[in-house]
C-alpha cells in the first residue's frame, strides 16, 4: 500500500471514530433528541468519511506554512486549535442544518463546541498522529534550517549531545555538500 492510500485510510478512520465519540457527547449535552443525534451521526459519519483526508491535508499544509513541528509545544497546540476551528466548525454547522436542527440548537451546539475546541482539538490531532503511526506513517519532523536551504536532503546524521545535525544536502547543481546545522542558533557552516 502506498503512502497516499495509507494517509487516506488513516485520516478517514481517525476523523470518523473521533467524531463519533466527541460529537455524540456534545450533541447530547446540547439538548438534541436521540433521533436528532442518530441523524446527525449518520450525516456526520458521511461527512467525516468525505472530509477526513482533506482535514489531514489542511492540517499538514497549515503546519508547514506556520513551521509547526509535530513535537509538543504551545505553538503546536495553538495550531491544532486553529486548524480544528477553521476546518470543522463550518462543516458541523452545515451538518446540523441539513438534519433540520433549529438555529437556536445549532447556536447552542456550536457555542458548546467552540468553547471546547481548546480541549477537543489537541486530543483530536494527537489521535490523528497516533492513527497515522499505527498505519506506518511517520510524521514529518523536518529540520527547519534544512527546509530553508531549499535543497533536497540526501541523508541526515544526528550528533547526539551536541544539539547539532550533520546533513548531506543535494545542491542545485546535483552534487552533495556537508552542512553542519545548529538547531539552537540556526546558523549554517559549510
Amino acid at each position: 500500500m502506498n503512502e497516499k492510500t495509507k494517509l487516506l485510510i488513516a485520516d478517514t478512520f481517525a476523523a470518523v471514530t473521533f467524531s463519533l465519540v466527541v460529537a455524540t457527547s456534545i450533541e447530547y449535552f446540547s439538548g438534541l433528541t436521540i433521533l436528532q443525534i442518530i441523524k446527525s451521526r449518520a450525516v456526520g459519519g458521511i461527512s467525516s468519511s468525505i472530509f477526513g483526508r482533506p482535514y489531514g491535508k489542511y492540517r499538514d499544509f497549515i503546519f508547514s506554512k506556520m513551521k509547526i513541528s509535530n513535537s509538543f509545544s504551545i505553538k503546536k497546540s495553538f495550531g491544532d486549535v486553529f486548524v480544528f476551528c477553521t476546518f470543522w466548525l463550518p462543516i458541523y454547522i452545515t451538518t446540523l442544518y441539513l438534519i433540520g436542527t433549529g438555529w437556536k440548537q445549532i447556536f447552542i451546539a456550536c457555542a458548546t463546541t467552540a468553547a471546547l475546541f481548546s480541549v477537543i482539538a489537541i486530543p483530536n490531532n494527537w489521535y490523528l498522529d497516533k492513527i497515522r503511526k499505527l498505519f506506518g506513517i511517520e510524521s514529518k519532523k523536518e529540520d527547519l534550517n534544512t527546509v530553508n536551504l531549499k535543497q533536497d536532503v540526501c541523508k541526515k546524521v544526528v550528533v547526539f549531545g551536541t544539539g547539532s545535525e550533520i546533513s548531506v544536502v543535494k545542491s542545485k547543481r546535483g552534487g552533495c555538500l556537508w552542512r553542519c546545522l545548529y538547531r539552537c542558533t540556526g546558523r549554517h557552516r559549510s
